[in-house]
């Protein structure tokens, strides 16, 4: 089966470097993989903090 136009997979629960024992990944690298595998979105799903945000929403 091929994907059919205009429905997509979101990951809405990803995490960043930023939530300690959580994630690893620089924000900037999850955004450019979730490019790379040609996601349109990606929710950054950060624990206890909002510091990977702005990187992540550039």
């Amino acid at each position: 089966m091929g994907r059919s136009p205009g429905i997509g997979f979101t990951h809405l629960r990803t995490v960043s470097g930023n939530s300690a024992r959580y994630g690893a990944s620089h924000p900037e690298a999850l955004a450019a993989r979730a490019a790379e595998r040609g996601m349109d979105a990606v929710a950054l799903t950060d624990r206890d903090t909002v510091a990977g945000a702005v990187r992540f929403a550039k």
